[in-house]
């Protein structure tokens, strides 16, 4: 009873098998070149009918390059370049629905052509695209099977020599010279010896008008109070004070009055402090009157530099001024000379 029983279940796998669609995918090459032309061959047969078969091609838009670089790699590195030539896509996301028709052996068959070139090199194994089609209540799927291709580059390619295609029909006949072909030269060689004696003779008499003038014209010395009177026309033109610049205003106006000091009674002030500057200027024809007006604009603009203070807006057109009436009422009085 169980042999029965067992033959019985083996006829019909076999008959169940027998009944399944035959599909099969080849390849027109297993190794190319890249560049080279490749048909694919998609076909399936079957005893029963098929109807409508729907392929489903969106595999082959993800093709997988197998091949292994010198350190165990995969050479995949991305989307392998290939460019579909024929084929029943425009996309291979796309899926097809065709009717399979009976053939004069009783089959129900199904061929198609599909034709690629492929532009890497490696091994390539091609995700296998799927079917689907109705038969009866069952639907059925299948996945279609593809070989490997190999695509490589040939190692006994030669380089091709293209100095030996074009040759010279006579031999080069060299032509003799003459004086005319360094005429350019001797042209050049001229203009950079005229242009060289110019330069020498502008110079030349540029350094004696040079040397007239200082000569003929004495030396005129500007009196220190009419320098710092400039110098503090421009601060109060500028008033830097107002664009955020209290520090360099209190610098300048300190400088101005130094150098004025230095100028007007021969001291040395831009170095000095305060207490020295006083000290040197009670050696010299100047009034004491002053002494305070000068302290004063000096020790200011020390806090501004040193502690930081703010003085107000007021407070910088004022020391401005009193700068302005301190190098008046000490100038150096004016004499002329009596011929």
């Amino acid at each position: 009873m169980i042999r029965v029983v067992s033959t019985i279940l083996i006829l019909f796998f076999a008959g169940a098998l027998f009944c399944q669609p035959f599909v099969g995918i080849t390849l027109s090459h297993d190794t190319i070149e890249p560049g080279d032309l490749v048909t694919m061959e998609v076909k399936l047969s079957s005893q029963s009918p098929l109807n409508k078969i729907k392929i489903n091609y969106s595999p082959l838009d993800t093709i997988e390059n197998i091949a292994m670089n010198e350190d165990n790699t995969l050479m995949n590195d991305g989307r392998v370049d290939v460019e579909w030539i024929d084929a029943p896509f425009v996309k291979p996301n796309e899926t097809i629905t065709i009717d399979v028709s009976r053939d004069s052996t009783g089959q129900y068959t199904l061929s198609q052509s599909l034709k690629f070139i492929l532009w890497d090199i490696g091994a390539f194994r091609f995700p296998l695209p799927t079917y689907m089609t109705m038969q009866g209540d069952t639907m059925l799927v299948r996945s279609l099977q593809s070989p490997l291709l190999f695509s490589l580059i040939q190692d006994n390619i030669a380089p091709q020599d293209t100095t030996q295609l074009v040759h010279d029909i006579h031999d080069i006949v060299p032509e003799e010279k003459n004086w005319l072909d360094y005429l350019w030269l001797i042209i050049a060689i001229t203009l950079c010896i005229a242009g060289l004696l110019i330069y020498l003779a502008l110079r030349n008499r540029k350094q004696q008008e040079v040397s007239a003038i200082e000569i003929l014209e004495p030396e005129i010395s500007i009196p220190a109070h009419i320098t710092a009177l400039e110098k503090l026309q421009h601060l109060k033109t500028q008033r830097p004070w107002e664009q955020g610049k209290v520090k360099a205003f209190q610098e300048e106006l300190t400088y101005t009055i130094r150098e004025y000091l230095e100028g007007r009674f021969g001291i040395q002030a831009l170095e000095s402090t305060t207490n020295e500057i006083v000290e040197d200027l009670v050696k010299k024809d100047f009034d004491s009157a002053h002494e305070s007006t000068l302290t004063r604009i000096l020790q200011v603009a020390d806090l501004v530099k040193f502690a930081k203070a703010e003085p107000t807006n007021e407070t910088h057109e004022a020391f401005l001024k009193e700068a302005e009436q301190f190098v008046i009422e000490t100038k150096e009085e004016e004499t002329d000379d009596v011929e």
